[in-house]
């Protein structure tokens, strides 16, 4: 396949995500709002959101009755993807945001400790000297 066409199955593909697994869309479920989820992942989002009324996770439209149509152009569509062997492997999982917390510049330790008096943030180190 030529670079061009592998560009657009990859990104013909990458529509048939579910947005909540990142997997591909396993028995495909729109909402009235258009966004389309596996069955299984937005009913679980909405029975692990403590809300009044459910929403869609991506637009926040709200959902009262919970209701969901089955789009049978891209379940036929994953089917097919699958049979044929195309199937994306699944995105590795997020990364863990990097947050560096302040060190102490004499240790290289973390502050864990506020000097009140003296408006100072401490390492335990620092509080054994």
């Amino acid at each position: 396949m030529a670079e061009g066409g592998q560009q657009q199955a990859v990104s013909l593909t990458e529509n048939l995500l579910c947005p909540i697994c990142l997997s591909l869309l396993s028995d495909a479920s729109t909402l009235d709002c258009g966004h389309t989820f596996c069955r299984v992942c937005i009913t679980g989002y909405w029975d692990s959101v403590p809300a009044a009324v459910p929403s869609c996770p991506q637009c926040r439209r709200p959902v009262p009755d919970r209701s969901t149509r089955p789009v049978h152009a891209l379940r036929s569509a994953v089917e097919q993807l699958r049979s044929a062997g195309e199937a994306p492997p699944p995105p590795p999982p997020p990364s863990p945001p990097r947050h560096r917390c302040p060190r102490c510049p004499r240790h290289r330790e973390p502050y864990s400790h506020l000097w009140e008096a003296g408006r100072a943030l401490l390492c335990s180190r620092c509080l054994e000297d």
